[in-house]
């Protein structure tokens, strides 16, 4: 199921998943306009999973968010992209984002989302600084790498660009990526996700079991990469730098 916003990323990420589906033949998918309408206690009973575009989760009020996660602990499977909610994912978006082509790191190279990522993946989404993220809750699969950003927009924090969790009975997937249209006709990123509406449908398998430690390491590394990089050069008085 496909609960879209209306943000840019809608279409092209309801045409892409129906190709995707009639592709791979791992699943069908129902696409809603009025996810309030659609994501009720009794709405949820006629789907396995579901897959919030962004923004949607926000835009489902407090009764939706508990319906929903109410059924994930029960068992549902929860696809979230760009924006993760805090009472499902654990996290919230952030105000910084970074812009241009960036560098992803590869944690778990078994798991089905990550098959078929490469090592070190260069992507250029505008992937943002995310808050509140609970590493002791979560299985980092991909993470930005903060010494490939532009040294003025460097942070000194941990961004973890996918991750897995259990909820209760149900299983939870987010990815930051799939903020750009151009996303959602990337091969990589297409194999990116049906690999994680695989697993949390259950056809296939991969750890879920927190790894705290990949966080604290990447945690280190942003901090020694945002050191390195300085202060942000000045511009010409009257300009802006670039």
């Amino acid at each position: 199921m496909l609960a879209p916003a209306r943000e840019p990323g809608q279409v092209p990420a309801a045409e892409a998943l129906e190709r995707l589906a009639k592709a791979s033949g791992a699943f069908r998918v129902v696409v809603s306009t009025e996810p309030r309408e659609s994501l009720t206690a009794q709405g949820l009973g006629r789907f396995k999973a579901v897959l919030l575009c962004p923004a949607v989760g926000h835009s489902l009020g407090e009764d939706g968010r508990k319906a929903l996660a109410a059924w994930l602990e029960k068992g549902g499977g929860l696809v979230e992209v760009c924006d993760p909610s805090p009472e499902l994912s654990g996290a919230r978006t952030g105000s910084h984002a970074f812009s241009g082509k960036v560098g992803i790191t590869l944690h778990d190279p078994r798991h089905p989302a990550t098959v078929p990522v490469r090592p070190y993946w260069k992507v250029d989404d505008g992937l943002r600084v995310l808050d509140g993220f609970d590493a002791k809750s979560a299985r980092v699969l991909l993470s930005l790498d903060v010494s490939s950003v532009p040294a003025p927009s460097r942070k000194p924090v941990h961004v973890p660009a996918a991750w897995v969790r259990a909820r209760g009975a149900g299983r939870l997937f987010f990815t930051a990526l799939g903020r750009q249209d151009a996303t959602w006709k990337d091969p990589l990123f297409l194999e990116h996700i049906l690999g994680g509406i695989q697993w949390v449908l259950g056809q296939k398998q991969g750890e879920a079991a927190p790894n705290p430690d990949v966080s604290a390491e990447m945690q280190k590394l942003a901090e020694r990469a945002a050191s390195a990089s300085g202060p942000a050069p000045r511009g010409e008085p009257g300009k802006e730098s670039r």
